[in-house]
């Protein structure tokens, strides 16, 4: 997950090192704590990225 404004790179969640009923908070700001810091260098494959938008256009472009 990136940081806010990437300032402090990523966090790789491991779903195995995050206690359960705190999955939704583990991906919030104030979950960063079950998050481990990693560069864009030390991030394992992608399969999905799911990203925000601020504004899009009815035809669906940004």
């Amino acid at each position: 997950m990136p940081t806010p404004r990437l300032r402090n790179g990523f966090l790789i969640l491991d779903p195995n090192k995050i206690p359960k009923g705190q999955y939704s908070k583990a991906s919030l700001i104030h979950g960063v704590k079950y998050g481990k810091p990693c560069s864009i260098n030390e991030m394992p494959p992608i399969d999905l990225a799911v990203v925000g938008s601020v504004a899009v256009s009815k035809d669906g472009f940004e």
